[in-house]
């Protein structure tokens, strides 16, 4: 039931999936197997549905895959991928890979940070920890300094200054 206003088909999605090498988690799985069933029902609209759920259930670690989970949210918006890869620049970051980069930072350390960051022991968050996961992701260190989810209280003092400093070199650029 393809309608031809569709910016993209549920093999499309499952090829920008598959190029890019996600580890794809249960949720995303169930979505990505619903695609076609989805397009069957509600068409176009299904596989925008289906490309924003999968979209939310896949963690990014490489810059392509970064890049494909951007054509996935074009998808779900409506809009065409874009297909030519631009590797992104450390000095700007888009508020959808600030949200990423927050999300999965908080998930890589929650387990330092009490669930009540209100408990949480002053200065447990070190420096050492933002480089670990800048390097295990792929993410440049100023970006994930300035995407920190965590209340200063819980950050030492010199990941507070190197924050600040971050800040200055990162232009966020706000969508709207």
């Amino acid at each position: 039931m393809a309608d031809d206003k569709c910016v993209a088909t549920p093999d499309m999605v499952r090829r920008i999936i598959k190029d890019a090498g996600f580890e794809i988690n249960q949720y995303a799985e169930a979505y990505i197997k619903a695609l076609d069933s989805s397009e069957a029902v509600y068409g176009c609209d299904g596989v925008q549905s289906q490309a924003a759920y999968i979209y939310g259930n896949l963690t990014a670690k490489t810059d392509e895959q970064k890049h494909a989970k951007q054509q996935l949210l074009d998808i779900s918006r409506g809009q065409i991928p874009n297909i030519i890869y631009k590797p992104p620049a450390a000095n700007r970051m888009t508020e959808i890979e600030l949200e990423d980069i927050s999300n999965a930072f908080e998930s890589y350390t929650e387990n330092r940070v009490s669930s009540f960051e209100s408990q949480c022991p002053v200065g447990t968050l070190g420096l050492e920890e933002f480089e670990n996961f800048a390097k295990r992701y792929n993410h440049p260190l100023d970006k994930v300094m300035v995407a920190n989810p965590w209340v200063n209280k819980c950050l030492s003092d010199e990941v507070k200054r190197e924050i600040d400093k971050a800040k200055e070199r990162v232009k966020i650029l706000w969508e709207g």
